[in-house]
């Protein structure tokens, strides 16, 4: 009993230090995002309203990216301030051992991680196109982007993987789209494996080069 009250506290401790650190993160990159566009900002006269919308929406991918780092952050701080006011010597005199001791811990960061992969799958990337799309309508910035090693959700039961990916061309390379079954997630129907994807403007679709497709038996 003694140790679960332990073990609540920890936690308690530990996701608030986790809470504030991000916070504190995202407030940074703010400032600092908002310093460097002020004067994009003044310049089309874009209302107070659309600027705290573009910020509200660029903080889970600033969460995304410091996550990793406010956990390591949070179990230090929460770890080190237990040692200052003696808590952890108590913890240690009574016989509890460092993994136990640790096991709040490792548990908390278990379902972090979790809830991570949610976030940065489904929340992450529709904030990402809302942020472009307020750069598009009210900074008119054009979004160019090149990245290797790209993997996605598209929907359901749709993963696409993309080795390299250049907008500037509109085309991507090594593609990947595997298709699951809407009532088992675990079996895959179809794959497509492409060399190229190219974009075609004029009809706006999607244009394989080089690409197999392969059905699989349910």
């Amino acid at each position: 009993m003694r140790m679960k009250i332990i073990d609540k506290y920890m936690i308690k401790q530990f996701l608030q230090t986790v809470f504030f650190g991000l916070l504190a993160f995202t407030l940074i990159f703010v400032v600092i995002d908002m310093v460097e566009n002020i004067d994009d900002f003044v310049d089309q006269n874009v209302s107070s309203d659309i600027v705290l919308h573009y910020y509200l929406v660029f903080s889970p991918e600033i969460i995304k990216l410091m996550t990793p780092v406010g956990v390591l952050f949070a179990a230090l701080f929460t770890a080190g301030k237990m040692s200052n006011l003696s808590e952890l010597t108590a913890i240690k005199a009574s016989g509890v051992s460092l993994y136990r001791f640790m096991a709040p811990f490792l548990i908390t960061t278990v379902f972090i991680s979790i809830f991570s992969i949610y976030f940065a799958g489904y929340v992450v990337p529709q904030a990402n196109q809302t942020k472009i799309n307020i750069e598009r309508k009210y900074l008119n910035k054009g979004y160019t982007f090149a990245g290797s090693n790209i993997f996605f959700q598209d929907s359901k039961t749709r993963i696409v993987s993309i080795s390299f990916f250049d907008s500037y061309a509109s085309q991507a390379n090594q593609v990947s789209i595997q298709e699951f079954n809407n009532d088992d997630l675990t079996k895959m129907m179809s794959r497509i494996d492409a060399v190229r994807v190219v974009f075609d403007s004029t009809h706006g679709t999607w244009t394989a080069k080089n690409g197999v497709k392969r059905n699989f038996n349910s």
